[in-house]
């Protein structure tokens, strides 16, 4: 082999290596993001279902809230009658 020739395989040797460097850090790029994107869905199922439990227990709050103001409406109504 020559100079040229050993100087070529070496130059050939050095892309191959650094496309194989590439792709390898193309490949860990494509896996952390496919972590962040798995980590952010998980997030925001998460906070979903923590918001549907909230709004069931301030739906559930208000009902409450509005059944004892109908009593006591309905109480009132039936003191008034009863002092007239």
């Amino acid at each position: 082999m020559n100079e040229y020739e050993r100087t070529r395989h070496e130059f050939d040797m050095r892309v191959l290596n650094d496309e194989k460097e590439l792709e390898l850090i193309k490949q860990r790029k494509v896996q952390e993001r496919a972590q962040v994107d798995y980590h952010f869905v998980k997030d925001v199922n998460l906070n979903d279902r923590e918001f549907e439990v909230i709004r069931q227990e301030t739906k559930r709050a208000c009902a409450e809230i509005q059944e004892r103001s109908n009593a006591e409406t309905k109480r009132i109504e039936a003191e008034s009658e009863l002092k007239a």
